[in-house]
């Protein structure tokens, strides 16, 4: 009963020993990871711009300034585009 009791303490102490050693090292701080975060929002910020300016330059130079009234046999329309940036 005695080393059926010490098995088991033993067996315990090395399983906690062995995940507190082993189980942590590759987390990150907490610091470090909301450095990380700010800075993966930043260059998604930086994406989705650049991504709108290319899109307002492509669109001037299709169809020229967005927001022009065209005249056509139909009617007229109002021409314009929107940025959808997907970060995928």
């Amino acid at each position: 009963m005695k080393r059926k009791l010490f098995l088991s303490i033993l067996i315990i102490f090395f399983t906690i020993s062995f995940l507190s050693i082993f189980g942590c090292n590759n987390q990150n701080s907490t610091k470090e990871q909301s450095s990380i975060s700010k800075k993966r929002l930043k260059e998604d910020y930086e994406l989705q711009e650049r991504c709108g300016k290319q899109c307002k330059k492509w669109f001037i130079n299709e169809n020229g300034e967005p927001g022009l009234i065209i005249n056509n046999k139909d009617g007229s329309y109002f021409k314009n585009y929107n940025n959808h940036y997907k970060k995928k």
